[in-house]
């Protein structure tokens, strides 16, 4: 059981598991999660890169709930509510794939500890990290 501040902390992970509503609200409001993403003010990531016609281009290729059901469906299949795989007990089993993960220097949500730890459970693993990315490094 997690405790209740977890739970209020990442409440969006329990909301992306509801059929259809998170897609639903991604796409309202005009995709308005791009135009707080690229927002030079509020911004971590170095939007010197980025033009409105990638803003415009990232709103085109999400415009439809159904763009939305991959990347959200990947929320909806974390496993919230087993910690096993986190538990210390016994040898740690590793997924046997290669991985490549892509991480952003400057990402607020996810630290390179954290992602340097997510190396045990893969065979192979190699971890690139973009100077001046933020979550989204590509």
């Amino acid at each position: 059981m997690r405790s209740w501040r977890s739970v209020i902390e990442n409440r969006w992970l329990y909301v992306c598991r509801l059929p259809f509503l998170p897609e639903m609200e991604m796409v309202s409001n005009d995709l308005e999660v791009f135009d707080k993403r690229f927002k030079k003010s509020s911004s971590v990531t170095d939007l010197t890169n980025y033009s409105n016609f990638d803003k415009e281009a990232y709103k085109y290729t999400f415009s439809r709930t159904a763009d939305w059901q991959g990347p959200i469906n990947y929320f909806r299949n974390l496993p919230l509510a087993d910690t096993s795989v986190l538990r210390e007990e016994g040898p740690k089993q590793s997924i046997p794939v290669e991985a490549l993960l892509l991480v952003g220097n400057m990402d607020p949500e996810v630290s390179l500890e954290l992602v340097s730890q997510s190396a045990e459970y893969v065979d192979r693993c190699a971890m690139q990290i973009v100077n001046g990315a933020g979550h989204n490094p590509h």
